[in-house]
């Protein structure tokens, strides 16, 4: 009878393990896009006409699907970090009580970051 080295046994069975893990991951995760047509119930609750509803669902889709490529100053709730002098930073915040500077270069739908709330 053969028997197998157990240092094979173990990265055989780790394979099996996340090959499964992988496969599960890719089956069961949700998709966030919505769907293009919504049923007359549906469409009365929320009080919008069908074409208004695949509408706002294609604009929602394509806004998920580019999300992750997006970037800039600002995106995914990143800083932006300007060049200034602090004298001429105390000045803006002075005139106009925030950065205006900074806030002229933040797209205003940027993407922010995935924050979970403290527990």
């Amino acid at each position: 009878m053969y028997y197998r080295p157990a240092s094979r046994r173990l990265l055989l069975l780790a394979a099996l393990v996340l090959s499964t893990h992988l496969l599960l991951f890719l089956l069961l995760r949700e998709d966030p896009r919505v769907e293009l047509y919504a049923s007359s119930e549906e469409l009365r609750a929320l009080e919008i006409n069908s074409s208004t509803y695949a509408y706002r669902a294609a604009r929602f889709n394509t806004y998920i699907e580019n999300e992750p490529y997006r970037s800039g100053p600002g995106e995914h709730g990143r800083g932006v970090h300007l060049k200034l002098s602090e004298d001429k930073m105390n000045e803006l915040i002075n005139n106009d009580g925030y950065n205006s500077i900074a806030c002229s270069q933040i797209a205003l739908d940027r993407s922010l970051g995935n924050r979970p709330a403290p527990e």
